[in-house]
């Protein structure tokens, strides 16, 4: 998942400087929608990174679990039997999977690592929906309200996988208290 994300930055942030100084000198309007594109899709990239990092930064494993921010509310088990979170969360790539493994941490560490990233892609979430500031230079902002949509809706599959997990893991942590 790293190397994807950092190779998707790497291209994309290549790609709005070429097509940017292509789009300047020719006037050609492809490479202006080309430009913009590159530049949307770099700021998901940057951003993503920034915030994952900043986040780690910050925290250090310092969250309260028991808080009623990380506590599973009434309606998330119908909602994550419906959504069949069970039979897809195994599949979805994570940053770092050996931060969820009991073979390399406590239960409490990775609970810790569960909030965290439930954190970092809850504020990711909200993240996306700065390129719809976009459409005031650019217009059409349909397109970046569809893709800050988008870019959102992804992220909360992997918020709904810590907020499905976790209850299941703090379970097991107070059973061996």
């Amino acid at each position: 998942m790293k190397k994807i994300l950092y190779t998707a930055t790497v291209v994309s942030v290549s790609l709005f400087i070429l097509f940017y100084v292509i789009f300047k000198v020719t006037e050609i309007d492809i490479f202006q929608i080309l430009y913009i594109t590159a530049m949307t899709f770099s700021y998901h990239c940057v951003m993503r990174l920034v915030v994952g990092l900043g986040l780690r930064l910050v925290y250090k494993g310092d969250y309260n679990y028991n808080a009623k921010w990380f506590q599973q509310k009434n309606f998330e088990k119908k909602l994550y039997k419906k959504l069949n979170v069970k039979q897809w969360k195994a599949k979805v790539p994570a940053w770092s999977p050996e931060s969820f493994e009991t073979k390399y941490h406590t239960l409490d560490e990775i609970i810790q690592s569960m909030c965290n990233a439930e954190v970092v892609h809850e504020v990711i979430m909200v993240f996306s929906f700065v390129p719809i500031l976009f459409a005031i230079e650019y217009g059409v902002p349909l397109v970046f309200i569809i893709t800050s949509v988008i870019a959102a809706l992804g992220d909360s599959a992997f918020v709904m996988i810590q907020r499905y997990n976790r209850p299941r893991i703090v379970k097991l942590l107070n059973k061996k208290d």
